[in-house]
């Protein structure tokens, strides 16, 4: 598979095996099988503490799949863990691009609180980034977007935000549903979408390193502020065999 920045550790508490998993690259996907000495069939759970998730895995001859974003990292513990407690993962099945229309607004470092409006009518295939040369590059903040949409269709259960280098976090209808920091930025709305018009928040936040730049970061490469692209509505969801 591909696991060349694939990194794993393993800790043994008397009969209880844990595994960590890291992706280290910051562009590529890692997927593999991996083999888990003196495991067999025993049931465990995946700790995707990144993403709000607990769900259980069984290996098939010892080997369990491992598939990580980006910089992202999950937990496998096996041992005396009532797997049965815990929902399996989702599984998207499908995807479609979410045409979605934003205003957005950017707050400073220096009062996060205080939110002023950046665009209007910004479509989610046609984002501009707040920090390039033509905006704000020496931009430290929160950029903040915000949609009114009707939910129709396809039954929507999830939202996949995209490409960003940032820590989201993101609400629907008021609802605080929690803070992504890595890849991927994917929120699961189910049972959560009303009839009618909803609103979604997004919240970017960046480093400090645009507005404060110490000797490295005066020449190394910034990453862009914000969303960048990427927007999917995530469907048919199905619970994993």
């Amino acid at each position: 598979g591909q696991r060349e920045f694939l990194r794993s550790c393993h800790h043994r508490d008397g009969d209880t095996d844990i595994y960590m998993f890291v992706n280290e690259s910051t562009v590529r996907d890692a997927r593999c099988t991996a083999a888990l000495n003196g495991i067999g069939d025993r049931e465990g759970v995946v700790l995707d503490l990144l993403n709000d998730r607990i769900y259980p895995v069984t290996p098939k001859d010892g080997t369990v799949p491992v598939e990580l974003a980006p910089n992202h990292s999950v937990l496998m513990i096996f041992g005396d863990v009532e797997a049965g407690r815990f929902p399996k993962a989702r599984n998207w099945s499908g995807k479609e691009p979410a045409q979605l229309t934003f205003s957005m607004e950017t707050a400073s470092w220096e009062d996060l609180s205080d939110f002023r409006p950046f665009a209007d009518e910004v479509r989610s295939d046609a984002l501009p980034c707040v920090t390039d040369l033509k905006h704000m590059p020496d931009f430290s903040g929160t950029v903040r977007y915000t949609a009114r949409f009707t939910a129709g269709g396809k039954e929507v259960l999830g939202i996949d935000l995209g490409r960003t280098d940032d820590s989201v976090r993101m609400y629907l209808n008021g609802e605080d549903l929690g803070i992504r920091i890595t890849a991927p930025y994917i929120y699961d709305l189910t049972g959560k979408l009303r009839e009618g018009e909803n609103v979604l928040v997004i919240e970017c936040s960046n480093t400090l390193a645009n507005s404060v730049r110490d000797y490295f970061s005066g020449f190394m490469t910034i990453p862009g502020a914000g969303l960048m692209g990427g927007l999917s509505w995530l469907y048919e969801c199905k619970e994993e065999a």
